[in-house]
């Protein structure tokens, strides 16, 4: 069997429908390359099963706004957890802190760039700030606010041949274009948790076994 690439959408704590996504897929590790697009914490009911999860697979995964948030976090002197998450990362604080700097901001192949959120318009992700790359949405034309709704979307701006997959905009759902495609499809808020499979560019979903979250 030829082998396949398999990015994933926002996962956000959804461990059981992880699980299910990659029973319907018939993920196979000796066949598949697993790329997660971030945000596989945080909202959801298994964060810290989820992370544990991710990282004993060895998938492959771009740093999200939530793990970028994280990392910040731990990076304080005077980091005091104030969650349950929190209190089980801080066991070994050290080790995730290791395996969050490690993240990439994105991953470029022949055939796509994988990343969080998006592009900054005219700017390839290699020059762009992380804080970018992992909260744009909209883009006001200076990087200010990358989140409002009166701005137009990010990937209007992109007319580059080359297939960006992305995710963080759950709100948006499924967005299928030539050469946009976003995979946040709100498993978290009780929607769906979505698969692009290469070479076939088939999608792939599974139902959310229940809402966790509620969208904003």
């Amino acid at each position: 069997m030829k082998k396949r690439t398999i990015i994933i959408g926002d996962i956000h704590g959804c461990l059981d429908e992880l699980h299910l996504l990659l029973e319907k897929i018939q993920y196979k590790k000796e066949q598949d390359r697993i790329i997660l697009l971030g945000d596989v914490i945080r909202k959801g009911p298994h964060s810290y099963a989820t992370l544990q999860f991710v990282k004993k697979s060895e998938f492959e995964m771009v740093i999200g706004n939530h793990e970028y948030w994280l990392l910040n976090r731990l990076k304080q002197d005077d980091f005091k957890p104030f969650s349950n998450f929190e209190y089980k990362i801080m066991q070994n604080k050290t080790d995730w802190l290791t395996w969050l700097y490690q993240l990439p901001t994105y991953i470029e192949t022949h055939d796509f760039i994988a990343v969080h959120a998006g592009l900054q318009p005219g700017l390839h992700p290699k020059d762009t700030e992380t804080r970018i790359l992992t909260n744009i949405r909209t883009w006001d034309g200076q990087g200010v606010n990358l989140h409002r709704a009166s701005d137009p979307a990010w990937f209007d701006f992109y007319e580059e041949n080359k297939l960006i997959v992305f995710g963080h905009w759950a709100a948006r759902g499924l967005i299928e274009r030539p050469n946009v495609i976003g995979l946040d499809s709100g498993c978290v808020y009780g929607y769906a948790l979505s698969a692009l499979i290469f070479p076939s560019r088939e999608i792939a979903q599974v139902l959310a076994k229940k809402q966790y979250a509620r969208i904003r």
